[in-house]
This record gives C-alpha cells, structure tokens and sequence, in this order.
C-alpha cells in the first residue's frame, strides 16, 4: 500500500515495559525468542512519555541511546529482568506500528493467541494501546 497524504500512517503503538518484558518470556518459553527478532522489522523503538520518564528510560533501560532496535531493546530488557528491578515497569516504549502488526501476524500464525491471554489481547489490539491483562 502505498502512502499518501489522505493515507497517513499509522502511529506508533505505547506499550509499557512490563508488556513488553512478558512477551519477550513467552517468546523465549516456546522457544521462538530468535525466529521473531530474526525476521522482525529493523525499525528502532523510541522511550515514550513525559521529559523525566524518556530520561530514565535513556538512562536506565536504553543505555544512553536515544532509540534501539527491537533485539536491542530485548537483550536491554533482560538485563533490566535480570536485575529484579521493577520500577520501569509502567514506563512506555514506542512501538512502530510495522513492528507491532509483525508481532500480531507472528503470534497468530503460530497459534499462541489461544495459549496466553498477553497475546489473545495483542491480537485483538491490532496496533492499538497494548497492555498486560491482569495476573501476567
């Protein structure tokens, strides 16, 4: 589909860290962690929010860059996992929406919509406001 100025693109996806996280262990728990980042979209994700949040989020999560890919940004959240910090959690993470409808295409086709509720709901977003579903 070409783009155009009647056609604007779609906006970035907020999603906040503690999602993020909870899809990257079901990936790694099916064992599929590296056939999604193999295959997705090179398209960097952005820290998201007010001045404070972006700079702890650049700080803290990011390393000092102001944007990661996506395999970058997996390797920075299991770090940040690994160091039993919660406080970034609710911070949110700007998706492009060409990262966000391969994640929805990878679940599905992959049949994980029916075995966790986090991707069921990603599916059922298509791009929109992503957010854990209470319990995960």
């Amino acid at each position: 589909m070409v783009e155009t100025d009647t056609m604007p693109k779609p906006s970035p996806a907020q999603v906040r860290v503690r999602s993020v996280s909870s899809f990257i262990a079901i990936l790694e728990k099916e064992g599929l962690r590296e056939a999604f980042f193999t295959d997705a979209p090179k398209r960097n994700v952005l820290p998201s929010g007010d001045p404070a949040t972006i700079k702890r989020l650049n700080t803290e999560l990011f390393q000092g860059h102001n944007q990661v890919t996506p395999m970058d940004l997996s390797v920075m959240i299991d770090r940040y996992r690994s160091s039993q910090r919660d406080d970034l959690d609710d911070a949110m993470v700007s998706i492009p929406s060409e990262m966000m409808a391969y994640a929805v295409q990878f679940v599905e086709s992959r049949g994980l919509t029916a075995t966790y509720p986090l991707m069921a709901h990603l599916a059922n977003c298509k791009g929109g406001p992503v957010e854990c579903p209470e319990g995960i």
